[in-house]
């Protein structure tokens, strides 16, 4: 019993030792702790930093997979191929058209055989609307990747192929999405193989840049109803907004900021979207067939990009989930020279020449 007690007496002289001990680790830590807190409140705040992010130049899903890429020198098997012209599909393309449609095939089957034997689209301009066409009907991502490695093999540059890609009837997020990504692994695959990639091409001439033409007056059945209700539902209904865009608008010619692609260009990427994506008819799409007439092009180049567009659509939904369901390349060539006939037809009542070779095409503003 004596031991005991004297066992609990020692336990209790030992407690302000250990207490003690205890007091002086937590205001150690606490010290510590504030002092830490001091340091971080003192430094110096660094600047914010105005470099390129570091960022993974070939991008991966959220599951840490790469995405499909181009494999260079190994092109999609299915896919539209440019050094395979013209390939079996054209061929039966045109012979459908003169079996099907003789009336059609009359007025366009020397041009249409002509692009056959002798097509002389620009591999520039065929690769940059194949890109944006490619994106615009969700071909599978290599297929677009080897139209812009090719565009940028033909001497264009990367503004001018975004602004492709953001041209057309139909840019959209998702096709953006694909587009500017195959954009991106392009340009990082061929600066890694030494290849060039230039940021922006020479300016852009006056021929570049002819106006489009004039709406006031009215002289083709296209250019009505004049204004466009879409227009006029904007101006009435949201006035605010339009009065912003307006602002913006001429702040942006203040700065002359410069087009990286030319106005033919454009009108050739509607047309072929227009047509072999969307469909548009009467009057869309032979409004932009009209003002690439007034613009640089010619009827040549226009059956030539028509042909183009009309298999290089076809396949997309094979090669992709999210891919387009388009007509059959007949269907697409029919549809887009029956508009080209009711334009030329137009524009020769209304007295307007229709350029119809290449080497014809207007060098300034005419109408």
């Amino acid at each position: 019993m004596q031991q005991q007690k004297n066992k609990w007496h020692s336990s209790v002289r030992e407690l302000p030792v250990v207490a003690g001990l205890i007091m002086g680790i937590a205001i150690v830590s606490t010290w510590g702790l504030l002092g830490a807190g001091q340091t971080v409140q003192q430094a110096p705040q660094r600047p914010a930093s105005t470099a390129t992010p570091q960022v993974t130049p070939y991008p991966a899903w959220a599951d840490g997979t790469q995405p499909d890429h181009m494999v260079p020198g190994k092109p999609w098997e299915s896919a539209y191929q440019p050094d395979g012209w013209p390939s079996q599909r054209q061929l039966s393309y045109v012979k459908q058209i003169q079996q099907y449609h003789p009336a059609l095939y009359a007025q366009w089957g020397k041009r249409l055989n002509q692009a056959l034997t002798n097509k002389k689209l620009d591999r520039r301009t065929e690769m940059l609307i194949a890109a944006a066409t490619a994106s615009m009907v969700f071909w599978a991502r290599p297929v677009v990747e080897y139209y812009i490695d090719l565009a940028f093999e033909a001497g264009s540059n990367t503004k001018e192929i975004m602004a492709a890609l953001n041209g057309g009837s139909e840019p959209t997020e998702h096709s953006l999405h694909d587009g500017l990504g195959a954009l991106w692994h392009v340009v990082h695959t061929r600066q890694k193989a030494g290849k060039p990639t230039p940021l922006e091409g020479p300016p852009l001439t006056e021929k570049d840049l002819i106006p489009g033409q004039d709406w006031t007056p009215v002289k083709l059945s296209y250019q009505l109803p004049h204004p466009r209700p879409h227009d006029l539902s904007r101006w009435k209904y949201d006035p605010v907004g339009e009065e912003i865009e307006r602002r913006e608008n001429a702040e942006r010619r203040k700065l002359q900021l410069r087009q990286h692609m030319p106005v033919r260009l454009i009108e050739l990427i509607w047309t072929a979207s227009d047509m072999a994506v969307v469909r548009w008819p009467h009057p869309l799409l032979d409004n932009h067939l009209n003002q690439g007439l007034s613009r640089g092009s010619n009827l040549q180049e226009f059956v030539e990009v028509m042909m183009v567009a009309a298999e290089l659509v076809q396949g997309a939904a094979d090669s992709n989930v999210a891919g387009r369901r388009v007509p059959t390349g007949p269907e697409i060539l029919v549809h887009g020279l029956q508009g080209l006939s009711r334009v030329v037809a137009e524009r020769d009542k209304a007295g307007f020449k229709s350029p119809a070779e290449y080497g014809e095409g207007f060098t300034k503003k005419m109408y």
